[in-house]
């Protein structure tokens, strides 16, 4: 046998690198120590000094991050929602940034930004995945000290986003979009006020309905009156760069359905939990004899009480929604 050595194992192998600890603290990251050296006394100066393509996109998220941190947000967010009118910019940051500003008060007008000119299909990932991980169960009272909305202010204005985001969608198959978003909303849902009246903005913004509000007594029309009211704040809509082609010609008739199934579970589940008397009521008016004299009746109460008035209200907006069907059934109670 040749004792000749092979000629690869000859040849000088590469040892790999052997890095020390150090090596991987955060203070030798150069972006690191980029964000956390630059002078951030003017948050406005320092936003559209570093803005991309000057400092890249994950260095300048980390920067509005940290301006948020140590400024108010009213010091940081009306130089960001300037920035964010750029289309590209907002289609650079937007998936990332939505989180970040869902935590911060005040924030809305630069998420609603975010929605009308960053990346629908992105967005809307990321306002069904934030709506699944609410609790609305959990008491407002955590939250006593305002440091961050709390999670019926974030369902409602996630809802916001969401009648922004889905009319976007241009997809043969837009109902797709929709029946995740409905389902995510009624899993969430909680029958208080604040929350069904979000769920009215939304599905009147998402069904294009244009209806007034329904007409109330004199006592209760200033209650109606702020039912529909929007905080949606005005822009220009970017187009989707994704956009599919034409719509299914069936895709009409599956989506009014999906609205209407919807609103039927919201309608069921708020009255079940903030009843109407409807019986007793009813019983009132075939038998007046039946009303204690000198004590304010049911009815009586419905139309002077506020609570009662806003309550009426909100089953009466969500019977215009409902199909058509339950509107019959209810009208005739």
């Amino acid at each position: 046998m040749s004792n000749q050595s092979n000629p690869i194992e000859q040849s000088e192998v590469p040892q790999a690198q052997v890095f020390d600890k150090e090596d991987f603290e955060p203070g030798l990251d150069p972006q690191s120590d980029a964000v956390e050296n630059v002078d951030i006394r003017d948050p406005a100066a320092v936003l559209q000094l570093n803005r991309p393509p000057q400092w890249s996109g994950p260095m300048y998220l980390a920067l509005i991050e940290r301006l948020l941190e140590v400024h108010k947000p009213q010091e940081v967010l009306p130089t960001l929602c300037e920035l964010l009118q750029d289309v590209e910019l907002a289609q650079l940051l937007g998936w990332d940034l939505m989180p970040k500003l869902l935590s911060v008060l005040g924030s809305e007008e630069a998420l609603h930004i975010i929605a009308r000119l960053a990346n629908p299909r992105e967005i809307i990932l990321g306002v069904n995945e934030h709506l699944s991980t609410l609790s609305l169960e959990e008491e407002d009272a955590v939250n006593a000290a305002e440091l961050e909305p709390s999670p019926t202010d974030q369902f409602c204005l996630l809802l916001e986003l969401s009648a922004i985001i889905l009319p976007r969608l241009k997809t043969k198959y837009p109902s797709r979009f929709l029946s995740t978003s409905v389902m995510i909303i009624n899993d969430c849902y909680r029958p208080t006020k604040q929350a069904t009246l979000a769920i009215l903005r939304f599905v009147r913004a998402i069904s294009g309905q244009k209806r007034p509000p329904l007409p109330g007594r004199q006592s209760s029309r200033e209650p109606v009156s702020f039912l529909l009211k929007t905080t949606l704040s005005p822009g220009p809509i970017a187009p989707d760069r994704e956009a599919e082609g034409e719509e299914d010609p069936a895709e009409g008739a599956i989506q009014q359905k999906l609205i209407q199934g919807f609103v039927t579970h919201i309608l069921e589940q708020y009255v079940n939990t903030n009843p109407l008397q409807w019986a007793g009521r009813l019983l009132e008016v075939y038998h007046p004899d039946k009303v204690v004299p000198g004590r304010m009746s049911l009815n009586e109460a419905y139309r002077e009480d506020p609570a009662f008035v806003v309550r009426d209200a909100i089953v009466g907006q969500l019977v215009v929604c409902a199909p058509t069907n339950m509107q019959a059934v209810l009208n005739t109670t």
